[in-house]
């Protein structure tokens, strides 16, 4: 077979990008090494906008509504329109870009600093839904960026890195949040989230100049048919999208009922906040566990680590009517585990996504976030009815030794 020469685009007069090859679709579309490395700083601050109220926001339901069972119902109706708010996010992601929803993260989140400072439950569903949205959309937004800008094989590393900073504004939240309800006037808390929420965009146009710049057809464009139907009808995004359910499941758990198990056994604010913040501190073993990771493969590291978290979770339910401290031994057990999965991010999803359907599965993966507190809020509404707090860790316990079975289920490659 005779081999043509390559034709010389140069010399027919076309633009040069003709003359290009198409860029490869698992490489990142700006090669921006500021921004790679800078991400995990913009996450950081966003999720101390978040990490800062998180102990705040249960404590204070706790004593305005004086049942757990109540604060249960609080947070699945906020999670509820929560999500049907997610759900409308791809066509609006599509129609204002990464950059405007940036923006509007930010304003809803002063909003819902605004709305937590009014007492009344009211105000505090209406505050948690903006809360909540604030969250989905700060990280639908950084995973954007995240995948415009580090390439696939890089994720390995980047996403340790991403978690280890996190678990920075992690650890300081909880401890600050505390301190400031503490000491300070109820309204403190949060106006340190909101301020937080205002940096955000800020800082991300100090580490990636070209943020506000709109996607391109080639990254945006994505097949026809509904985004959701489309998200179902790939077994690998469905089953990140479960898995990811899990681990943020297991920190909504620990961070709204730990405080009120505490509560109940008449441990005061401050001390919870220390053990939510020791306990996010072990996200600083990121990168640890990525060196684990690589060794293991994503497959077996999250069967066990699901597994052990699961194991130590049901433990500490069960010894929680025994010793509270006890109980906080096996949380920390549990935590050391979830640290684990957290190591990974979303490293599941990024690995399966297409490159052409970022902007529509996005959205759609990032509702684990709504999904993970809606299903055991509602279970834990029903169960508190009947049975104590501890049952909530008993459950959770065992859901999630159930999700490192599901684990088996990635492909060996990972």
């Amino acid at each position: 077979m005779k081999i043509l020469p390559r034709p010389n685009y140069a010399l027919r007069g076309l633009p040069p990008d003709r003359a290009m090859p198409p860029p490869r679709s698992d490489q990142p579309r700006r090669a921006n090494l500021l921004g790679a490395r800078g991400i995990p700083f913009v996450y950081a601050v966003a999720v101390l906008a978040r990490s800062s109220i998180i102990i705040v926001i249960p404590t204070l339901a706790y004593r305005g509504l004086g049942e757990a069972s109540m604060v249960s119902a609080v947070y699945l109706v906020a999670s509820g329109f929560g999500l049907l708010a997610s759900l409308s996010l791809p066509p609006v992601l599509q129609a204002l870009g990464p950059w405007r929803l940036m923006i509007a993260a930010s304003a809803i989140g002063i909003a819902a600093a605004v709305l937590f400072s009014i007492p009344g439950p009211l105000t505090l569903i209406a505050a948690l839904t903006l809360h909540f949205l604030m969250v989905q959309l700060f990280e639908i937004v950084t995973n954007i960026y995240t995948l415009n800008t580090v390439s696939r094989h890089d994720l390995a590393r980047f996403e340790p890195r991403r978690i280890m900073f996190a678990g920075v504004a992690y650890i300081a939240g909880p401890f600050v949040g505390a301190y400031l309800l503490e000491c300070g006037p109820l309204w403190l808390p949060f106006a340190l989230s909101g301020a937080c929420a205002m940096l955000v965009p800020l800082i991300m146009i100090w580490v990636l100049p070209d943020a506000r710049m709109p996607e391109t057809p080639s990254v945006a464009g994505v097949e026809g048919g509904l985004a959701i139907r489309r998200f179902l009808r790939q077994p690998r995004l469905r089953l990140a999208w479960v898995l990811a359910i899990g681990r943020a499941g297991w920190w909504q758990m620990f961070f709204v009922y730990t405080p009120i198990l505490a509560a109940a056994n008449g441990i005061g604010i401050a001390h919870t906040g220390t053990i939510a913040g020791l306990a996010s501190a072990l996200l600083l073993l990121a990168p640890l566990w990525g060196v684990v990771l690589r060794g293991l493969g994503l497959r077996r590291f999250f069967v066990i680590a699901y597994g052990a978290c699961g194991a130590a979770t049901a433990a500490a339910g069960i010894l929680a009517d025994w010793s509270f401290g006890w109980a906080t031994a096996a949380l920390f057990a549990s935590a050391v585990a979830i640290s684990g999965v957290d190591s990974a991010g979303n490293a599941p999803f990024m690995r399966a996504v297409k490159s052409r359907e970022r902007l529509r599965m996005v959205p759609i993966y990032n509702t684990y976030r709504e999904m993970s507190q809606i299903v055991p809020a509602a279970v834990y509404t029903v169960l508190l009815t009947i049975f104590g707090v501890s049952s909530v860790f008993v459950i959770s316990g065992v859901a999630l030794v159930v999700l490192s079975l599901l684990g088996t289920k990635l492909p060996r490659r990972a």
